[in-house]
């Protein structure tokens, strides 16, 4: 066991069924890719230098969100189709 990951939280998840959990976490990951990308169109109508490498920065930090929306979409539809 880390100290990131102490026991209460374990056990937390251990207890709570998939589709609470995936809800959640997709649900942070969604609105954390709203915020990042209201605010790097905030940053773009700025303008100037400083905001091109704020821009960059927040590239960086939204393209996993992406890649991580992308995935609970995917699984989402995934969840839907009949099983074969």
């Amino acid at each position: 066991m880390t100290s990131t990951i102490n026991r209460s939280l374990v056990d937390y998840l251990i207890s709570t069924d998939y589709d609470a959990i995936s809800t959640t976490v997709g649900l942070a990951a969604v609105v954390a890719l709203l915020v990042l990308l209201v605010e790097r169109e905030a940053v773009r109508a700025y303008g100037g230098d400083r905001a091109r490498r704020w821009i960059h920065g927040l590239d960086v930090a939204v393209l996993p969100l992406l890649v991580s929306f992308a995935t609970i979409i995917l699984l989402r539809l995934l969840q839907l189709l009949p099983d074969a």
